[in-house]
Formats: structure tokens, sequence, C-alpha cells
């Protein structure tokens, strides 16, 4: 494997005549051979190495050499999009040339950087009862203007907008995905960048992402595509990354907006919310009707909940704000926010509309 690894990072090798000024560096030359044993042998291999070393060839020349020569998927993650950025737009198109092509490389993002068109082309319909002031209308607008112009449909190909909120009534979700059935199906964002990484090997993403597919091939519903290799680059952060996507977590603020997003809590507009939408739309009167009131219990418990979890952490917490023990404070949140699932799934039932009994399962979600 040697053999077959070093000419590429010799004086007169392949990266010399893509590289002005290239440098072999024996500590990349090694890195590189415990990469590919590490390939070979399907074992698990841990690197450190200082700046400079050039880490990102070390193991992305023996990764395209198995993909080239073995026909394997690799993923990369990392950690920052700046990494992101530097593998996608200098690293993988020099390695690119020096190779002589051989190999897809593709970015990965998540499904919550695309823009829905269905969800958008519904919120400009009802921006009347979904838009609460003048800066979220103009944002809609340029929304709705990109969307006709753009390639990707990424949100990083975004315009800035004065409501980035807006953003949340347009991007696409699984939980309101309807799949085939969708009328923009064929040239929805998303579907055209899974088709894309579907035939790529070289899939570049986030840890988070990463972590997320994990979390959902738990439940038979992974996003990634079958791969051989993972390489997972400054892995000093994936402890974290990892913990929020296996473990639970749950905040006022997350609350905060679940229910607003139900039920408008300004009083500066009558109706903004979902609920609100579909009782101005016709939709069950009496199941809507006790779904509001569902999230007003829902508003109240949650206030009254995380308050006593500031008193507690306050008088009574430890220096590490760790908690030992359960019920420090009673969960007084669980059963009103159940409640309000089972009547959100009875109003979902009831809803002929697959595009709203699409919304209704995302407020579920």
């Amino acid at each position: 494997m040697t053999v077959a690894i070093e000419p590429m990072f010799t004086d007169d090798g392949p990266l010399s005549q893509c590289l002005t000024g290239w440098e072999p560096r024996s500590q990349q030359v090694e890195m590189a051979f415990a990469v590919a044993h590490a390939f070979e042998t399907k074992r698990t291999l841990l690197v450190e190495a200082g700046t400079g070393v050039g880490k990102s060839f070390g193991y992305l020349v023996p990764a395209i050499r198995r993909i080239r020569e073995h026909g394997e998927k690799v993923v990369v993650a990392t950690n920052t999009i700046t990494l992101q950025e530097q593998l996608m737009n200098s690293d993988v198109p020099t390695l690119h040339k020096a190779f002589g092509g051989g190999f897809s490389p593709v970015l990965v993002k998540g499904r919550a950087n695309y823009v829905s068109l269905r969800r958008l082309e519904r919120a400009k319909q009802r921006a009347a009862t979904l838009l609460s002031d003048a800066n979220a209308i103009k944002s809609l607008d340029q929304l709705v203007r990109w969307s006709k112009v753009t390639t990707d449909g990424s949100k990083a190909t975004m315009p800035t907008l004065p409501r980035g909120d807006v953003w949340d009534l347009a991007r696409s979700d699984a939980g309101n995905c309807l799949g085939r059935k969708c009328p923009k199906h064929e040239t929805c964002f998303y579907q055209e960048a899974r088709r894309e990484m579907e035939r790529g090997n070289l899939l570049i993403c986030n840890h988070a992402l990463f972590f997320s597919d994990l979390a959902l091939r738990m439940i038979d519903r992974g996003f990634l595509p079958k791969y051989d290799h993972v390489i997972l680059d400054e892995a000093h952060s994936i402890e974290d990354v990892a913990s929020d996507h296996f473990g639970a977590s749950v905040s006022e603020a997350r609350v905060e907006y679940f229910l607003r997003s139900l039920v408008s809590s300004s009083r500066k507009v009558k109706s903004a919310g979902f609920l609100q939408s579909l009782q101005r739309e016709g939709a069950d009167p009496e199941l809507v009707s006790q779904c509001i009131e569902c999230v007003t219990r829902c508003e109240l418990a949650s206030s009254d909940f995380f308050d006593s979890l500031v008193l507690w952490a306050r008088d009574k917490a430890p220096r590490n704000g760790r908690i030992s023990a359960p019920g420090v404070v009673e969960n007084i949140i669980t059963t009103p926010l159940l409640e309000l699932g089972k009547h959100l799934i009875l109003l979902r039932e009831s809803l002929i509309n697959d595009a709203e009994a699409a919304e209704a399962k995302m407020s579920l979600i």
C-alpha cells in the first residue's frame, strides 16, 4: 500500500504538478499509509498531528484511492463550515486534478438547508394570516423572487432577510414532506440534492448531520446512503455533538417557539399561527378550538415549570448545576403537552388536504 500512496507525495509526483512550492512531508506520508491500512483492515484509527502536516491530504489521498480502485463510498465529516469550504473549494479540486478524476465529491447538507417550493407557495397564499408585519411580508417576497433564480435552493445562497424566521415557513422538513404526492416533487431542490448524494462517492458533511443520520438509523430513517468508511475530522468536538443527537433535551425557548407556531400570542395580529389559520379556513371548529385551549394550558404549565427550575437553580442547585436525583421540581408540563399531542393527531386525521395534514404532522415532531 505504501507503494501506491507515496508517488502522490513525491517531489515529481502529481501533487507537485498541481501545487506551486509543493514539499513532501514524511509525517503526511506516514499518516496516509496508516489511513490506507485502516481502510484495508476495516479498523479504527486515531490520528493526532500538528499544524502544517497536511492532515486533509493525509486522509483524502487514501480515501480517493479506495473510491477509485475498489468502488467504495467514503464519508468525511467535519465540525466547521470553514474546513468544509476548504475541502470542497481547494483540497478536493486539487486532488481531482492530481488523480485525473475518477471520483465524485458532494457537499451534503441537511434537509432544513433547502427551500420547499410547496411550502413557500403555501406561505405566499396565506401571507395575510401567517405573517404579522411588513418586514415578514418583505422577507417572504424576497424568498419567492430568490426561489425563481436559485440553482440549488440552498440557504447558503439565500439573500439576507429582514425577518430570518420567515425561512421556517418555507424550509424543507421531513415532517411535512409529501414525497411523490407533492406537486413540486420533480423540481424539489432537496430531492435533487439527494439524487446527487446517491451518485457521489466522496461525501463531505458536518458532524451534526452525520450523528443525526446515525440517530435516525436507529429507527430506520437514516438519509445518508450506504457508505464503506467514515473519516471524522476535528474529532475533538464529536463528544458534544454525539451527546446532542443521542440524548434528549428541552428548553423553555423551544417549547415557546413550538406553541407560538400553533397559536400566535401577539395582540397586534388577529391570526398568525397554524391553528388560527385552519380556524379561518373552515377546519373542524370544535377540534381546532380544543387544540387552542390545549396550547393555552401548555403555555401556563411551561411558564410555571421553568420558573420552578430557575428557583431551584438559584436556591438549591449545587455549584456545578447538575441534577443528581429525579423530582427536584414537579413535572407539570408533560401531561398538557401529551394532551395537546392527542388533539393534534385527531385534527390531522380530520384534514382532507394532504398539505394541511403534513403541516399538522410536523407540529407533532
